[in-house]
């Protein structure tokens, strides 16, 4: 079996609050029938890093507050 290259279909460009760009997927034409698909798989990926980032966040804080008051 002949594997054909990899070719990106969907790409993600986050925003940058000094140039004023909104973050934006861009999607192949070829995969549009699925677009539904692609923004729900985003946006619970894009949550979950984000919760995580967030607990990663707390976390330290917390740990440098109980630190700070030892």
């Amino acid at each position: 079996m002949v594997r054909s290259p990899a070719r990106v279909v969907v790409k993600m460009n986050q925003g940058n609050i000094f140039k004023r760009r909104h973050p934006a997927l861009e999607v192949d034409d070829s995969v549009t029938f699925m677009l539904d698909l692609i923004v729900i798989t985003w946006v619970y990926v894009e949550t979950k890093r984000r919760d995580a980032q967030a607990a990663a966040s707390t976390s330290s804080t917390s740990a440098a507050t109980a630190a700070a008051a030892a």
